[in-house]
C-alpha cells in the first residue's frame, strides 16, 4: 500500500481554513467585529494570494484549493467586519439619535 504526502496538505488545509470558523459566528452573533484589524485582513489577503498562485504553479491541488477554501472564509469574514460597522452602527446611531430627540421633546413639554 502506498501512502499518499498529499493527505497531509488536505488535513493542514482542513485545520487552517477551520480555524477561523469560531471568529466568523463570534463576530456574526455578537455583531461587533471593531477589533479585527484591517491591515491583518490585507497581509491575510497577499498571503493566501501566493499561496494560491504556488499551488497553481506546481500543479499541487492540496495548496491551491485548501488555501482557495481559506481565503473565502475570510471574505465571509471581512464581510461581517465591514457589515458590522456600517449597517449595524449606522441602526445604533439613528437609535440614539431618535432617544435625544425623544428626550429633548419630553423636556420642552414638560
Amino acid at each position: 500500500m502506498m501512502f499518499n504526502n498529499e493527505i497531509f496538505g488536505y488535513i493542514s488545509g482542513i485545520i487552517s481554513a477551520l480555524s477561523i470558523l469560531p471568529q466568523i459566528y463570534k463576530s456574526y452573533n455578537t455583531r461587533s467585529s471593531k477589533d479585527l484589524s484591517t491591515k491583518t485582513f490585507i497581509l491575510t489577503y497577499i498571503a493566501y494570494g501566493f499561496a494560491i498562485t504556488y499551488g497553481i504553479l506546481i500543479k499541487h491541488v492540496a495548496i491551491y484549493v485548501m488555501n482557495t477554501i481559506g481565503c473565502i472564509l475570510y471574505i465571509i469574514l471581512h464581510s461581517i467586519k465591514i457589515y458590522n460597522e456600517h449597517y449595524i452602527s449606522s441602526t445604533y446611531n439613528e437609535l440614539d439619535s431618535l432617544q435625544v430627540q425623544n428626550v429633548e421633546l419630553n423636556e420642552t413639554t414638560v
